[in-house]
């Protein structure tokens, strides 16, 4: 099958589970003979750049000005203009896939769907299928963010439409599809569960781990007030923090600021070790390493650090609000 993927991110940018589910399933699509085509927008890119990756992958990146029509927009519209016109150049020039994949976090194919749904003749036959990640309007109540401010809201609303327009929706997890059905009464949802390959097994490690980005959906401020209880008590195991960081809009700065003002004894004392955003080779050494990863989210979809942390034999703890 021809297979094109839109995404907005892919290796060897790492950070966010979109990234990892991308470099996974194409590289397992490819390995099982489909044509995988990602689509992926690059501002670092004049126009369009054809590459192929180790695994076989055609990456088409872009970045271009087009007619004066889209610059009103807001980015994240323009962004869905962009990829619905580039995936149209490439059918003209092409011939038609045999299904486009997109994620539906940011409403990336908000507008090749909707060019589907008013008649564009291109793409009439081409089952477009959305794959969730976890929809913007679903994370920010969470994050306690207003979700009636712009462009928040138009980004919630062009999400929603991604999901009742696309001819299927896949979610990774139950969690995350009895979530949709909630917010959308009637979404029809079909479960497949992300890809991963099993790593060789490695002995137990040392050392209690936190992967992932520092904000407040993660769970973060959750986990800190836990393990302030417990070194209070006179536990000393420090634990090392591995991801980026966000903003905490509680006190308006980022969330490792806050978490290292609040929690400063502990900090001086080694407790609290911030690693920053590490490439994903490194954190496979991370969990060859290591004992324990706590997993504190408050929303999960198919947690990609709790199935690595499992794969490599870790012990996981992990709450419960989320598709592990």
């Amino acid at each position: 099958m021809r297979i094109w993927i839109l995404t907005s991110e892919f290796p060897p940018y790492f950070g966010g589970g979109i990234a990892t589910y991308g470099g996974l399933m194409t590289k397992i699509l490819a390995h099982h003979g489909h044509q995988i085509t990602v689509f992926l927008h690059d501002p670092s890119e004049v126009g369009i750049r054809i590459e192929h990756n180790s695994d076989g992958v055609r990456i088409v990146r872009f970045h271009q000005e087009l007619t004066d029509a889209y610059k009103p927009l807001a980015s994240f519209a323009r962004k869905s203009y962009l990829y619905a016109d580039v995936v149209i150049q490439f059918i003209r020039n092409e011939s038609q896939p045999d299904v486009i994949e997109s994620q539906e976090y940011h409403a990336l194919p908000y507008l090749l769907l909707q060019r589907k749904r008013t008649g564009d003749a291109l793409l009439q036959t081409v089952p477009i299928v959305v794959t969730t990640h976890s929809p913007k309007f679903l994370l920010d109540p969470l994050e306690e963010r207003p979700s009636f401010l712009l462009p928040d809201w138009w980004i919630g609303e062009m999400e929603r439409f991604c999901l009742r327009a696309a001819d299927v929706v896949i979610s990774p997890s139950e969690y995350l599809r009895d979530a949709l059905q909630k917010a959308l009464p009637g979404v029809d949802v079909t479960i497949v569960p992300n890809p991963y390959l099993v790593p060789s097994e490695t002995p137990m490690g040392q050392g209690l781990v936190y992967i992932g980005r520092l904000q407040m959906l993660k769970g973060v401020l959750v986990l800190f007030a836990a393990l302030k209880r417990l070194w209070d008590q006179g536990w000393n195991q420090p634990i090392d923090c591995y991801g980026g960081d966000a903003v905490f809009r509680a006190t308006n700065q980022s969330m490792q600021s806050y978490l290292e003002e609040r929690y400063r004894p502990y900090l001086d004392q080694g407790l609290i070790r911030f690693h920053g955003l590490v490439p994903p080779d490194s954190i496979v050494r991370v969990l060859e390493t290591t004992r324990v990863v706590v997993v504190p989210s408050l929303f999960e979809n198919f947690p990609y650090t709790v199935v690595e942390a499992m794969g490599h034999g870790r012990i996981v703890v992990a709450s419960h609000t989320g598709g592990q």
